[in-house]
């Protein structure tokens, strides 16, 4: 066994750590898959009849002679040259792995005794199991954040799609996802859902900030520019309701505003988000705010036009009733929105499916068209 080539120590300790975890990385990886390989062969031994155990025999020792387990095993041992001290959230996975590595070599030294490779490739499976889960543990996480990097804030990834072909088995996805979900800081600028199975890219900590302050600042814009619209309509005498001057305009987008919030805030589910992750699960307000911040901003829009329709209508605020009425008008504004968005995006589809028809006509074969799902729709 050779010994790891020791880190430079005149470098900075965060360029040391970096370049322990990549030779960690580097090494199991590569071990990875074989392990998933040998996995896959010793549960072919377990499971087979009289007639099919020669050949998954035969596939298992081919497999045990190419890979060499213990040769797996010394390639993990390599790595304690590496300094611990780089290694501190890492070394009890790493530790495990090598255990249960060292469990499979000693199994599959025995996988020749006559009438036991059924019981001793049964054995195998369990530590091969927890191998590879440790193994994702180690790799996975690094990966997600080098996937992550290439989404825009708020865009997400799905956990099973990335990761089937080194998690073949969902009980090992699943068992990786509950321990990244419990583990924020695991994966860099990323949150785990792990009821949707999927992973959002998230801002850094000063874009959260600003995005979220313009969520909040978003509401006294938008009433802003309804007062001003309304303003320069009556400068030019044309007549739509009431005078803005009274400052009426203004309590009337505010009880549009509250019911739209109340929609927001009590019927998270009901808002046509691209994802189905809940406001408080998982994260905080800030932090979901700050993923959705563009779709609730745009919210603003129905908001807006149920507020200057009101206006127009000459809906006075004299009785508790106008108030109710406003405010209900608010709470229904978003799905006035979401209805109109999916009919048009209904129309797009009808579109760009009669256009690649034309374009195509009675060609076998022809890709599919452009299929635009409403506001929403998950695939």
């Amino acid at each position: 066994m050779s010994a790891t080539v020791p880190v430079d120590a005149g470098k900075p300790r965060a360029d040391q750590e970096n370049e322990c975890a990549a030779r960690l990385r580097v090494v199991v990886g590569g071990v990875r898959p074989c392990l998933v390989e040998l996995r896959a062969a010793m549960a072919a031994v377990a499971v087979a009849g009289d007639a099919e155990l020669p050949r998954a025999l035969a596939a298992a020792h081919a497999l045990i002679d190419a890979q060499k387990p213990r040769e797996l095993l010394a390639r993990l041992d390599a790595l304690d040259g590496l300094d611990p001290r780089f290694l501190q959230n890492t070394i009890e996975d790493l530790q495990a792995l090598k255990g249960a590595v060292h469990a499979v070599c000693r199994l599959c030294e025995t996988l020749e005794d006559g009438g036991r490779q059924r019981d001793v490739a049964r054995l195998c499976v369990e530590p091969l199991d927890a191998a590879i889960v440790r193994a994702g543990r180690l790799t996975i996480p690094h990966a997600l954040s080098h996937i992550l990097r290439k989404q825009f804030v708020g865009g997400s990834v799905v956990f099973d799609d990335e990761f089937a072909d080194a998690l073949p088995e969902r009980e090992k996805r699943d068992a990786v996802l509950a321990w990244l979900a419990v583990r924020p800081r695991v994966v860099q600028h990323g949150l785990v859902d792990e009821k949707s199975r999927r992973i959002y890219r998230t801002a850094t900590p000063f874009g959260t900030i600003w995005r979220v302050a313009l969520v909040l600042l978003a509401p006294a814009v938008a009433g802003a520019l309804v007062y001003l619209a309304f303003w320069l309509l009556n400068r030019l005498n044309v007549d739509v309701g009431v005078t803005p001057d009274s400052g009426q305009i203004v309590l009337l987008f505010a009880c549009v505003l509250t019911g739209a919030t109340f929609h927001i805030g009590l019927l998270p589910k009901n808002i046509r988000f691209d994802g189905p992750m809940e406001p408080d699960q998982p994260g905080s307000a800030a932090l979901w705010l700050s993923l959705r911040w563009t779709r609730i901003i745009r919210l603003l829009i129905p908001v807006m036009a149920v507020a200057a329709g009101l206006w127009v209508a000459r809906l006075g605020l004299s009785s508790a009733q106008d108030v109710t009425t406003a405010v209900l008008a608010g709470y229904s504004a978003d799905s006035l929105w979401s209805k109109g968005v999916d009919k048009f995006l209904e129309n797009a589809g009808k579109i760009a499916e009669t256009t690649s028809a034309a374009a195509s006509p009675g060609t076998a074969g022809a890709a599919a068209p452009i299929e635009l799902r409403p506001a929403g729709a998950t695939a």
